[in-house]
């Protein structure tokens, strides 16, 4: 039997604070530009010119790399020819680390699959210190691209969340950032189609950096997922705990990670972002089957950060986007990150939102057989607002919060679920604990046990209208549905353009890349249909991604041969 219920209660207008704008966007709403990545306008330096060995054997490159590095000047770049380039030692400058960076200098391979940076730190050191097989302190303007970063580490590899790796033998960050001083961050560094493997702790880390660009990146096999900062692709991450740092050089801001690959299961989390960093993106990556969240917004006052157009699978002990987390000095993250135009599948929890975490925007994202499609314990004032939540045990679920050290316990308080789209799960909106709730209009039918389910002690809050510019509606542009879907051998695409402007249209296949780009130019208002046909490609689930103006939407669609 199809129960369709629409819950219609008058709406009221929500307190908020100022207007805020999250992502890459200034205070005035001004959109950020992504910064142009640094030109070689100079001399290209060969490494094999100053001794380098490109096979994979005993010999240390590391002298000749330094040698190559300290000839550039601004302007020139490091190029690498096709090779395995082993580091057995420190770098003179820094006792910790392989490779230094020169601001202005750019570091270039021959492609990913033929270049490797092999570190191979004395275990000694790897066990004791924060080793790095490359880094920069308050550098800038550099584009490093086309290289796999990797260790010599031949150890077991565990995706056990709860124990670490005993084997230290991996160094502790690929690449790493951070400010000098005070008043010299790095900023202005794009780090595209690179891979990185086999490294214990970060990745990449930005730390007290800004306009730093991760693009096109793959990220797998990190030695140790078992908790204390280890097993992470990406982080970015202001100073400290509690350290407001907005307006300062060193203030985490306008990072970006975009269209890069999070493969597990041995990997914690895809992108961290902590200790008071704002308005920095991560958009259209892929994340596969991560220990914990994939994205974590680590309960370290992180604020104004977008996560937008990234397809996450998989993660059977986490979210999708995890706000908030326990223990140690975790506890709430800061105020009105955006949550927007995602898609999960198969998580624990598409979006979980906890420990006072406040104003966080979810919106028009799309959950699909996860147990709990979005979880709210303590969630004041977020948004929930025209998402679909399918095929999972709790479309929608509030729950009260017991905290965390002793505080940050209570209920979701003043919580906006409006124009949510709730369908085939066993409990469409299941709220067991709340206070002042606020429901418009959501269409919730054909869940199989309840549709809704309301706890007795929960309240409500009659209002008359929604201000829309405060909950921060989906931009004026969209994927229509496919039709038909699934597929064979063709589908029509369709598109609106909300105004005029550039749009590019593509698709990526599950492991995150690009197969296809349909369209790329400018168009006008209006709709419009696009046929794909993928031929020879492989049946199984593909993203179609509308591009505009920094932002996307996401569907997915499913060819049957």
């Amino acid at each position: 039997m199809i129960r369709k219920v629409i819950i219609i209660l008058s709406l009221l207008p929500l307190m908020l604070s100022a207007q805020e704008y999250p992502g890459l966007r200034e205070s005035d709403g001004s959109e950020h530009p992504v910064h142009t990545p640094h030109r070689t306008t100079g001399k290209i330096i060969n490494i094999l010119d100053y001794g380098a060995d490109p096979y994979n054997n005993d010999n240390d490159d590391r002298p000749a790399l330094d040698l190559a590095i300290a000839a550039a000047s601004a302007g020139d770049e490091i190029f690498f020819p096709p090779g395995y380039y082993n580091l057995n030692s420190a770098s003179i400058y820094k006792n910790t680390a392989h490779l230094k960076m020169k601001s202005e200098v750019n570091v270039r391979g021959a492609s990913v699959d033929s270049v490797w940076l092999i570190s191979n730190f004395p275990l000694q050191l790897n066990q004791t210190e924060s080793t790095r097989i490359f880094f920069g302190r308050g550098v800038n303007n550099i584009v490093i691209e086309n290289i796999t970063f990797t260790s010599s580490y031949d150890g077991t590899l565990s995706s056990d969340v709860t124990v670490n790796n005993p084997n230290k033998a991996a160094p502790k960050y690929g690449i790493s950032l951070e400010k000098d001083g005070v008043w010299r961050p790095c900023y202005n560094i794009t780090i595209r189609n690179c891979r990185f493997s086999l490294i214990r702790s970060q990745m990449v880390r930005i730390s007290t950096s800004h306009d730093v660009v991760v693009k096109h990146c793959e990220f797998s096999e990190a030695t140790d997922v078992g908790g204390g900062g280890f097993g992470y692709g990406v982080s970015i991450q202001g100073e400290g705990p509690e350290i407001f740092n907005e307006g300062y050089p060193g203030d985490t801001r306008f990072n970006l990670v975009d269209s890069c690959s999070f493969i597990g299961p041995y990997i914690r989390h895809g992108v961290l972002i902590q200790y008071v960093a704002h308005n920095n993106t991560v958009r259209n990556s892929y994340f596969y089957k991560s220990g914990y969240d994939a994205i974590d917004l680590h309960g370290e006052d992180e604020y104004l950060n977008e996560i937008i157009g990234n397809v996450v699978e998989d993660v059977s002990s986490g979210a999708g986007v995890g706000v908030g987390n326990t223990g140690a000095t975790h506890d709430a993250s800061g105020r009105k990150n955006y949550i927007h135009g995602n898609m999960f599948v198969r998580c624990r929890e598409g979006v979980k939102v906890y420990l006072e975490s406040p104003e966080t925007r979810i919106i028009s994202n799309t959950s699909e057989n996860c147990t709990r499609g979005i979880y709210l314990l303590n969630a004041p004032k977020t948004v929930v607002k025209s998402n679909e939540l399918k095929n999972g045990i709790y479309g929608i679920l509030l729950e009260y919060d017991n905290g965390t050290l002793g505080n940050y316990y209570g209920a979701p308080d003043s919580v906006i679920i409006h124009e949510n789209y709730i369908h085939h799960n066993s409990y469409g909106l299941y709220i067991r604990s709340g206070t002042n709730i606020m429901l418009g209009e959501n269409t919730i039918e054909n869940n199989s046990i309840a549709d809704t389910w309301f706890d007795q002690s929960v309240t409500f809050i009659e209002y008359t209208s929604i201000k829309e510019s405060q909950i921060m509606i989906r931009e004026a542009f969209s994927l229509l549905p496919a039709y038909p879907n699934p597929f064979n051998p063709r589908s029509m695409l369709s598109i609106h353009a909300g105004k005029s402007g550039e749009y590019n249209l593509l698709i990526r296949d599950i492991s995150g890349r690009i197969v296809c780009e349909i369209f790329q130019g400018p168009l006008h208002e209006g709709v419009y249909q696009f046929q794909w046909e993928p031929g020879n490609l492989a049946s199984g689930i593909y993203y179609v991604i509308l591009i505009h103006e920094g932002q996307s939407d996401l569907q997915r669609i499913t060819y049957l041969k």
